[in-house]
């Protein structure tokens, strides 16, 4: 996966604005159903899971303030509605719309980004939104589909409890973009 996303947080006082490293490995699967109507026309619905791996999947994020944080995302699940044209018939270009969530970790590192969260800031969440792109699938075979999809997702503001019962909530802003590619095997006709 290649994507750029930004995470916000809000500690009462300081506030850090990130953008972590976004090359992490991202694998899954997905499935779905659509449905050729009016000659050219194609809708359909697909859910899709996904994790993110390796050393990139944690990104240390651009000092904004004095304080520095790491983010940590881990896994998540897109559901969406497509509608697309046949430019031929082996080609369909689409948009998306749906619902996407995400696992995740993140933290305040206390304004060297080498050192490690503080305690009084880390925090877990569990975050959804609203998802929309779009994409293009090109049949190679009978069967066989290569797709290429572009995802850009809005987690909303969310108020996360840190792991320090007397500390205030951390606010988060989270906002991602994806650009995926993967195959996909094409059951009946």
């Amino acid at each position: 996966m290649w994507g750029d996303g930004t995470l916000e947080l809000v500690t009462g006082g300081p506030r850090i604005i990130g953008k972590p490293d976004s090359s992490a490995f991202q694998y899954g699967g997905h499935f779905g159903y659509r449905y050729q109507f009016a000659s050219n026309w194609v809708a359909g619905i697909e859910g899709q899971l996904w994790r993110l791996e390796g050393r990139d999947a944690m990104g240390r994020m651009t000092r904004i303030t004095d304080d520095s944080g790491i983010l940590n995302i881990k896994d998540g699940y897109t559901i969406i509605g497509t509608l697309g044209y046949l430019i031929q018939p082996q080609l369909l270009l689409y948009g998306a719309g749906g619902y996407s969530a995400m696992r995740y970790d993140a933290c305040i590192t206390d304004g060297i980004p080498v050192r490690p969260c503080n305690p009084f800031t880390v925090l877990s969440s569990s975050d959804g939104g609203f998802t929309w792109g779009g994409g293009i699938a090109l049949m190679v075979s009978s069967n066989l589909v290569l797709r290429l999809q572009y995802l850009r997702t809005d987690y909303g503001t969310h108020s996360v409890p840190t792991q320090l019962a007397l500390r205030s909530p951390i606010a988060t802003t989270l906002k991602t973009d994806a650009v995926t590619a993967g195959l996909s095997w094409k059951f009946g006709n």
